[in-house]
């Protein structure tokens, strides 16, 4: 679904405060193979000058040693792995994605 067809605007006080879509839309939607990467993610890439790896564990208002603990590495790999200096392994990138309970796909541009 790429333009809403059958959209229902529901406001509150005056403002739209939901949308409602047909069903099979919705399914379409969250059924959907693309991948996601929150704006507040790529704007904090960009103003910070980080890794993707870095903007989505600060996104999720984690720590790296919170995130090693999550993933059974040490501090150290994650800093590693955030600094964008070595090429991380599928598997490492797999385990830094679970830790943050995101898709690996979702650590790619």
């Amino acid at each position: 679904m790429n333009v809403p067809t059958n959209v229902q605007v529901i406001e509150q006080g005056g403002v739209p405060a939901f949308a409602v879509i047909p069903y099979d839309e919705y399914l379409a939607l969250v059924n959907s193979p693309e991948v996601y990467i929150p704006h507040e993610v790529v704007d904090f890439m960009i103003e910070n000058d980080v890794t993707i790896f870095t903007a989505w564990r600060k996104h999720l208002g984690k720590t790296q040693q919170q995130l090693a603990s999550a993933m059974g590495v040490p501090q150290s790999s994650v800093a590693r792995i955030e600094s964008g200096k070595y090429q991380s392994h599928a598997s490492s990138i797999a385990r830094y994605a679970c830790g943050l309970g995101i898709s690996p796909e979702q650590l790619t541009l």
